[in-house]
């Protein structure tokens, strides 16, 4: 009597060839593979991060502005946003967004001149002012302007 195979060849009964798993052969070539993409992936990583932490940064400044309008209104009396004594951290009063160290953040006014402080006015407005936000290769600004008040976020890079 002959068995059948799972490929259709027919095997005479007790000859039917043993299933196996996977030579060690193959083991290791899968598991070099694996290293190899583990090895990879902080170099992905390594890119995309910074990118990330400009966006992040550029949208706690937007917001920190916005709430320092919101609070300047409700108080009626002048908020003030300033860097730390070393440039790594925004202060308004009780909020403080802290960048990370390879996170760039620079302030300068309409000409151009930077500036140590942001001041927001009770009526709402704003001084112009423009934060400049890089991390290696990436860009973002916040644009804030003294007419409108209005306050936006310019991605660069």
């Amino acid at each position: 009597m002959l068995a059948t195979s799972a490929t259709g060849r027919r095997w005479p009964r007790g000859a039917l060839p043993q299933a196996t798993g996977f030579t060690l052969i193959e083991l290791l070539a899968v598991m070099a593979i694996l290293a190899l993409l583990a090895g990879l992936l902080p170099l992905a990583l390594d890119r995309a991060l910074p990118a990330r932490r400009v966006e992040a940064a550029a949208r706690q400044i937007v917001a920190m502005i916005r709430d320092a309008q919101s609070e300047s209104i409700a108080a009626a009396r002048v908020v003030s946003l300033q860097f730390d004594g070393g440039g790594n951290a925004l202060l308004a009063g009780a909020h403080h967004i802290a960048f990370a160290a390879t996170t760039r953040v620079t302030l300068t006014g309409s000409e151009g001149r930077p500036m140590s402080e942001l001041l927001v006015f009770p009526d709402g407005s704003i001084q112009s002012a423009r934060f400049e936000i890089s991390d290696r290769t990436h860009d973002a600004a916040v644009v804030a302007s003294a007419i409108t008040g209005r306050v936006w976020l310019e991605r660069q890079r």
